[in-house]
């Protein structure tokens, strides 16, 4: 979790952000110093002073001033409290004073949804069993996450070279658009629109050029695909010919 409840011999237990190593809300009891502190699934915050068993609710979101006032307390009339605990998934919170034990329903401090599949609080000898064999079959095994030693701290001199090669080009280029001067104009040839507007032309010459190639080259292809049909044509019917004078020969009487 992100925040942590500490409790002090001043009376003052705090709700700290471990994020940023400080506490950002402080609450007071009264009488007796704070003796033991729980926190429940739901955020809820028990503390046992003395006889008395506070629990409080939304503190690790409002300050004393927004939430001055208890969600519930419980008095031990004559029996100082010792400890305090949640029961996980329920609401119910086991109190340990120095006349036994005793306990309290608090609405909402447990899960009222849980993931059996996670943390099943109802489960069985043979559920336990399967749950144990499971993540034992999941476990990936020591060959897929060992790592090569040979590998580590190497570098592909190949990558690296042409990485340096790459930056080294568009420097080059940088420093050459630096120094290259736009030419002076006349009033009014060197406007935004003016280059904007034989930048597309430019733009636009070049891929009316990369269309054209396209075509001839198309063109070629299928000038190319019909002479070879055509010759093909030509060859089949030569053969034909060939074969008919064969067949002519062959008929004539001797």
């Amino acid at each position: 979790g992100n925040y942590m409840v500490t409790c002090g011999s001043e009376g003052m237990w705090k709700i700290h952000d471990l994020r940023k190593y400080g506490f950002v809300h402080q609450f007071k009891t009264y009488g007796h110093a704070p003796s033991d502190v729980d926190v429940s699934m739901t955020g809820m915050v028990a503390v046992g002073f003395g006889d008395h068993v506070q629990i409080w609710r939304n503190v690790f979101t409002q300050s004393w001033q927004d939430n001055n006032r208890p969600y519930l307390e419980q008095h031990f009339n004559g029996a100082g409290v010792n400890s305090v605990r949640f029961r996980p998934y329920e609401d119910v919170l086991g109190v340990g004073h120095s006349g036994g034990f005793g306990s309290m329903l608090v609405p909402g401090a447990g899960f009222a949804n849980f993931d059996s599949f996670e943390a099943n609080p109802f489960e069985t000898k043979r559920q336990r069993r399967e749950r144990e064999v499971r993540g034992l079959l999941e476990k990936l095994q020591p060959d897929s996450i060992m790592l090569d030693p040979g590998k580590i701290g190497n570098v592909n001199q190949k990558l690296s070279k042409a990485f340096e090669e790459d930056l080294k080009r568009e420097k080059e280029e940088k420093e050459a658009e630096k120094k290259k001067k736009e030419k002076k104009r006349m009033r009014g040839k060197n406007k935004v629109g003016k280059r904007m507007k034989k930048k597309a032309l430019k733009v636009g010459s070049e891929q009316r050029k990369k269309a054209k190639d396209r075509l001839e080259a198309e063109a070629e292809g299928k000038a190319d695909d019909s002479s070879d049909s055509d010759g093909e044509a030509e060859s089949s019917a030569a053969e034909g010919g060939q074969q008919h004078g064969k067949e002519e020969d062959a008929s004539r009487p001797a």
